[in-house]
């Protein structure tokens, strides 16, 4: 059993991530403490509101652009306060979609509520810092707020202003700051999920714009750059790396299928395979059905 939990993951590894913390459901059943990096924020939105890891993908499919939120997904023109509109529209329906919380429910709220300790992980332009957003440091942010602020990036909306502070792209700066973590009692061991990702799927090429060839070298620099500092970085001994695929264009099929690649590296694990051979073996079983 884990008393806290980091997990980092961006565009389509969400589902990879959710798959593998439904494997992991009983180490962390009761948790209370998750800090979350980049679209992992959707996870713990997700468990706030009360949803099982296994219902999580089917709540995602309505949103449509989870699998965008990858730094430098889109470089189309495009108009930002519509996109951040629809996002938070998104998260409002959720929230709406259960009596528990509202919109305006502040992180100290939901602590008192759930008992989940929310940790938002997030980096301040303002005070050019990875800073953290939970009930401790700041009570009184609502959840909505933490969540946008974590979805920052090209191609999704660049910042976003919490009060006098402005949020920027963290996964830009450190994709897995494991340092940052909130904790209470430094004898407790946390879990620490991240991914290293590959880039395999560009569009076809009667799909392309004319930034398209732009954007896979900038998605392809940013794996590369979050594999390096993965692999780089000193492991805690409860360290965790899913291996996954990031796919461009996600149906449902596709996110069922990246989910199960999650699931099976974590009940691979348990059996004593490697998260990377679990993930290179299932690759053709999963990707290639017909």
């Amino acid at each position: 059993m884990y008393d806290n939990v980091f997990v980092s993951s961006f565009g389509s590894n969400l589902y990879n991530t959710i798959g593998f913390l439904e494997s992991m459901k009983d180490k962390t059943a009761d948790t209370v403490i998750w800090n979350s990096v980049g679209n992992a924020s959707l996870i713990l939105f997700l468990r706030i509101l009360g949803f099982p890891f296994h219902q999580m993908t089917q709540h995602l499919k309505d949103l449509n652009l989870s699998h965008t939120f990858i730094n430098g997904f889109s470089l189309i023109p495009e108009n930002e306060e519509e996109k951040k509109e629809y996002i938070r529209d998104w998260i409002i329906r959720k929230i709406n979609q259960v009596s528990l919380i509202s919109e305006d429910t502040t992180l100290k709220e939901i602590f008192s509520l759930t008992n989940l300790f929310p940790n938002f992980l997030v980096y301040s332009r303002t005070d050019r810092e990875i800073t953290s957003l939970n009930p401790s440091t700041t009570p009184n942010v609502n959840m909505v707020d933490c969540l946008l602020a974590s979805l920052v990036g090209v191609g999704t909306f660049h910042t976003h202003k919490i009060g006098e502070k402005v949020y920027s792209n963290l996964n830009s700066i450190h994709p897995f700051p494991t340092d940052k973590i909130f904790t209470i009692k430094k004898e407790v061991t946390p879990l620490f999920i991240g991914n290293i990702s590959f880039f395999v799927e560009p569009l076809e090429e009667n799909h392309y714009s004319p930034m398209s060839k732009n954007e896979d070298e900038m998605l392809e620099s940013f794996l590369e750059r979050n594999s390096y500092i993965l692999k780089n970085t000193k492991q805690e001994k409860d360290t965790i790396i899913i291996h996954s695929d990031i796919f461009k264009e996600v149906d449902g099929i596709k996110m069922e299928n990246l989910y199960k690649s999650g699931f099976l590296q974590g009940k691979n694990l348990h059996s004593g395979i490697d998260t990377y051979s679990s993930f290179m073996e299932q690759k053709t079983n999963i990707y290639n059905q017909d």
